[in-house]
Protein backbone atom coordinates (compact mmCIF):
# COMPACT_ATOMS: atom_id res chain seq x y z
CA UNK A 1 0.00 0.00 0.00
CA UNK A 2 1.44 3.36 -0.75
CA UNK A 3 -0.17 6.17 1.04
CA UNK A 4 -0.26 9.80 -0.69
CA UNK A 5 -0.90 13.22 0.73
CA UNK A 6 -2.91 15.70 -0.79
CA UNK A 7 -1.25 19.55 -1.59
CA UNK A 8 -4.59 20.41 0.94
CA UNK A 9 -3.88 18.02 3.80
CA UNK A 10 -5.98 15.28 3.33
CA UNK A 11 -4.76 11.55 3.46
CA UNK A 12 -5.64 9.04 0.89
CA UNK A 13 -3.99 5.51 -0.43
CA UNK A 14 -3.29 3.70 -3.51
CA UNK A 15 -4.06 -0.12 -4.05
CA UNK A 16 -2.35 -2.05 -7.06
CA UNK A 17 -4.56 -1.01 -9.61
CA UNK A 18 -3.27 2.74 -9.40
CA UNK A 19 -6.52 4.39 -8.00
CA UNK A 20 -6.69 6.77 -5.50
CA UNK A 21 -8.66 7.58 -3.01
CA UNK A 22 -9.39 9.89 -0.12
CA UNK A 23 -10.31 8.84 3.27
CA UNK A 24 -13.74 9.37 2.75
CA UNK A 25 -13.56 6.97 -0.45
CA UNK A 26 -13.85 9.78 -2.70
CA UNK A 27 -11.64 9.95 -6.27
CA UNK A 28 -9.40 12.71 -6.66
CA UNK A 29 -6.05 14.26 -8.28
CA UNK A 30 -3.00 16.48 -7.11
CA UNK A 31 -1.80 13.15 -5.13
CA UNK A 32 1.93 13.16 -3.41
CA UNK A 33 3.32 10.12 -2.59
CA UNK A 34 4.80 9.70 0.54
CA UNK A 35 6.84 6.96 1.96
CA UNK A 36 5.81 5.38 5.14
CA UNK A 37 7.18 3.00 7.39
CA UNK A 38 5.11 -0.12 6.41
CA UNK A 39 6.80 0.93 2.81
CA UNK A 40 10.14 1.12 4.08
CA UNK A 41 9.18 -2.79 5.43
CA UNK A 42 7.87 -4.01 2.29
CA UNK A 43 10.61 -2.61 0.31
CA UNK A 44 12.55 0.84 1.00
CA UNK A 45 14.54 1.04 -2.28
CA UNK A 46 11.61 -0.12 -4.17
CA UNK A 47 9.66 2.61 -2.50
CA UNK A 48 12.08 5.35 -2.44
CA UNK A 49 12.61 5.00 -5.95
CA UNK A 50 8.94 5.17 -7.38
CA UNK A 51 8.97 7.87 -5.10
CA UNK A 52 11.57 10.07 -6.49
CA UNK A 53 10.29 8.74 -10.39
CA UNK A 54 6.92 11.08 -9.04
CA UNK A 55 9.20 13.79 -8.13
CA UNK A 56 11.27 14.09 -10.76
CA UNK A 57 7.63 13.77 -12.78
CA UNK A 58 6.20 16.04 -11.21
CA UNK A 59 9.35 18.86 -11.51
CA UNK A 60 8.91 18.60 -15.36
CA UNK A 61 5.73 18.86 -15.67
CA UNK A 62 5.48 21.66 -13.23
CA UNK A 63 8.58 23.71 -14.88
CA UNK A 64 7.26 26.38 -16.96
CA UNK A 65 9.60 25.60 -19.63
CA UNK A 66 11.65 23.12 -21.74
CA UNK A 67 13.75 20.82 -19.67
CA UNK A 68 16.72 19.71 -21.73
CA UNK A 69 19.98 17.96 -21.80
CA UNK A 70 22.33 18.85 -24.53
CA UNK A 71 25.92 17.48 -25.70
CA UNK A 72 28.49 20.16 -27.19
CA UNK A 73 30.87 18.96 -29.57
CA UNK A 74 33.82 20.90 -31.47
CA UNK A 75 31.39 20.89 -34.70
CA UNK A 76 27.91 20.35 -33.03
CA UNK A 77 25.32 20.51 -30.36
CA UNK A 78 23.30 17.28 -29.91
CA UNK A 79 20.24 16.88 -27.53
CA UNK A 80 20.06 14.56 -25.42
CA UNK A 81 16.78 14.49 -23.92
CA UNK A 82 14.09 17.01 -24.07
CA UNK A 83 11.04 17.52 -21.90
CA UNK A 84 6.92 16.96 -23.30
CA UNK A 85 6.68 20.61 -23.03
CA UNK A 86 8.21 21.37 -26.47
CA UNK A 87 5.56 19.76 -28.39
CA UNK A 88 3.48 23.17 -26.59
CA UNK A 89 6.40 25.46 -27.51
CA UNK A 90 7.57 24.36 -30.88
CA UNK A 91 5.12 21.88 -32.07
CA UNK A 92 7.01 18.98 -32.23
CA UNK A 93 6.63 15.80 -29.49
CA UNK A 94 9.74 15.00 -28.16
CA UNK A 95 10.69 12.19 -30.24
CA UNK A 96 10.11 14.02 -33.59
CA UNK A 97 12.64 16.62 -31.40
CA UNK A 98 15.20 14.02 -31.33
CA UNK A 99 14.95 12.55 -34.39
CA UNK A 100 16.94 15.15 -35.93
CA UNK A 101 20.17 15.23 -34.21
CA UNK A 102 21.31 18.95 -34.61
CA UNK A 103 17.47 19.71 -33.99
CA UNK A 104 18.13 22.42 -31.96
CA UNK A 105 21.05 24.82 -33.98
CA UNK A 106 18.78 24.00 -36.94
CA UNK A 107 15.47 25.76 -35.51
CA UNK A 108 17.30 28.98 -34.55
CA UNK A 109 16.30 31.94 -36.33
CA UNK A 110 18.88 32.10 -38.85
CA UNK A 111 19.43 36.04 -38.10
CA UNK A 112 20.05 34.38 -34.33
CA UNK A 113 21.68 31.65 -35.35
CA UNK A 114 25.59 32.66 -35.58
CA UNK A 115 25.23 34.58 -32.24
CA UNK A 116 24.03 32.47 -30.47
CA UNK A 117 26.05 29.28 -31.38
CA UNK A 118 28.95 31.57 -30.40
CA UNK A 119 28.08 32.37 -26.91
CA UNK A 120 26.20 28.80 -26.11
CA UNK A 121 30.01 27.90 -27.32
CA UNK A 122 32.09 30.76 -25.30
CA UNK A 123 30.32 29.45 -22.30
CA UNK A 124 31.29 25.62 -22.50
CA UNK A 125 34.95 26.80 -22.84
CA UNK A 126 34.50 28.96 -19.73
CA UNK A 127 32.56 25.86 -18.08
CA UNK A 128 30.19 28.32 -17.23
CA UNK A 129 26.48 29.31 -17.05
CA UNK A 130 24.85 30.98 -20.12
CA UNK A 131 21.11 33.08 -20.29
CA UNK A 132 20.69 34.23 -23.63
CA UNK A 133 17.51 35.03 -24.83
CA UNK A 134 16.75 34.24 -29.38
CA UNK A 135 14.26 33.04 -31.81
CA UNK A 136 13.05 29.38 -32.60
CA UNK A 137 11.50 28.49 -35.45
CA UNK A 138 8.69 26.39 -34.51
CA UNK A 139 7.35 23.36 -36.62
CA UNK A 140 4.45 25.28 -38.44
CA UNK A 141 7.26 27.97 -39.36
CA UNK A 142 6.60 30.57 -36.76
CA UNK A 143 9.46 32.50 -34.54
CA UNK A 144 9.06 31.93 -30.85
CA UNK A 145 11.00 33.68 -28.87
CA UNK A 146 12.77 31.56 -26.13
CA UNK A 147 15.03 32.28 -23.09
CA UNK A 148 17.48 29.51 -22.57
CA UNK A 149 19.13 29.11 -19.42
CA UNK A 150 21.77 26.59 -18.99
CA UNK A 151 24.80 25.09 -17.53
CA UNK A 152 27.77 22.68 -17.74
CA UNK A 153 27.29 20.01 -15.54
CA UNK A 154 29.90 17.36 -17.68
CA UNK A 155 32.82 18.53 -19.45
CA UNK A 156 36.10 16.49 -21.15
CA UNK A 157 38.39 17.96 -23.46
CA UNK A 158 36.19 17.59 -26.45
CA UNK A 159 32.84 17.42 -25.26
CA UNK A 160 30.89 18.81 -22.90
CA UNK A 161 26.92 18.64 -21.42
CA UNK A 162 24.34 21.16 -21.04
CA UNK A 163 21.47 20.75 -18.76
CA UNK A 164 19.02 24.03 -19.24
CA UNK A 165 15.41 25.34 -19.78
CA UNK A 166 13.97 26.92 -22.75
CA UNK A 167 10.80 29.51 -21.31
CA UNK A 168 8.52 30.90 -23.80
CA UNK A 169 8.92 34.21 -23.75
CA UNK A 170 7.04 36.01 -26.97
CA UNK A 171 4.16 37.07 -25.55
CA UNK A 172 6.74 39.60 -23.66
CA UNK A 173 8.70 40.02 -26.42
CA UNK A 174 6.60 40.99 -28.61
CA UNK A 175 4.82 43.28 -25.90
CA UNK A 176 8.30 45.04 -25.59
CA UNK A 177 8.89 45.69 -29.64
CA UNK A 178 4.93 47.26 -29.81
CA UNK A 179 5.89 49.59 -26.64
CA UNK A 180 9.23 50.17 -28.50
CA UNK A 181 7.23 51.03 -31.65
CA UNK A 182 4.73 53.68 -29.70
CA UNK A 183 7.77 55.26 -27.94
CA UNK A 184 9.43 55.80 -31.72
CA UNK A 185 6.18 56.72 -33.30
CA UNK A 186 5.70 59.17 -30.58
CA UNK A 187 9.21 60.98 -30.71
CA UNK A 188 8.63 61.53 -34.73
CA UNK A 189 5.48 62.81 -33.95
CA UNK A 190 7.38 64.82 -31.71
CA UNK A 191 9.85 65.31 -34.25
CA UNK A 192 7.55 66.63 -36.29
CA UNK A 193 5.86 68.95 -34.19
CA UNK A 194 8.67 70.56 -33.68
CA UNK A 195 9.87 70.90 -37.29
CA UNK A 196 6.00 72.43 -37.94
CA UNK A 197 6.63 74.83 -35.36
CA UNK A 198 10.48 76.03 -36.60
CA UNK A 199 8.75 76.52 -40.09
CA UNK A 200 5.29 78.29 -38.66
CA UNK A 201 7.97 80.67 -36.68
CA UNK A 202 10.57 81.27 -39.45
CA UNK A 203 7.46 82.25 -42.28
CA UNK A 204 6.06 84.44 -39.45
CA UNK A 205 10.00 86.20 -39.25
CA UNK A 206 10.00 86.63 -43.13
CA UNK A 207 6.31 87.91 -43.31
CA UNK A 208 7.55 90.58 -40.51
CA UNK A 209 10.44 91.50 -42.20
CA UNK A 210 9.12 91.91 -45.82
CA UNK A 211 8.67 95.55 -46.53
CA UNK A 212 5.40 97.07 -46.28
CA UNK A 213 3.54 98.63 -49.57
Amino acid sequence: MCHLTHPCGRIGREDVSGTKSSAGGRSDRGWIPVVTGEDERAGPVAAAAATLEDVRSSIVDLVPGVLYARRAQEDRFTDLYVSPSIEEVLGASPREWLARPRRWEESIHPDDRDRVVAEVRNAVGRRDRVSIEYRLVSADGGAVWVCDTAAVVAAGERVAVLHGVMTDVTRRRLAEEALEGAVEALRLLGDDRRNLVERLRAAEGTDRSAPRR
